[in-house]
């Protein structure tokens, strides 16, 4: 979990989940990370940071890392070495 401000709020989770709300938690909108090397729908996501409304990285299984510069619209797998395990 990762709150910007009183109204931003991310959280991630099992099976690709990640939520995020822009109005304190009244509503939730569903975030997909589809990029063209993987589909996360399977994975369990287990870190968030964001540093600020647009720029931020997701972590889960297979040491796979997230990252977006336009606020989750769009995602890019980061490169890490082979064998990193599971990034928490």
């Amino acid at each position: 979990i990762q709150a910007l401000s009183d109204d931003e709020v991310w959280i991630v989770g099992d099976v690709g989940v990640l939520l995020k709300t822009t109005n304190g938690g009244e509503t939730w909108q569903r975030v997909s990370i589809n990029t063209p090397e993987i589909s996360v729908l399977k994975q369990s996501l287990h870190t968030i940071h964001f540093l600020n409304s647009t720029i931020g990285w997701v972590g889960g299984d297979l040491g796979r890392v997230f990252y977006t510069e336009n606020g989750g619209a769009d995602w890019t797998q980061q490169s890490l070495p082979v064998g990193s395990g599971t990034i928490r």
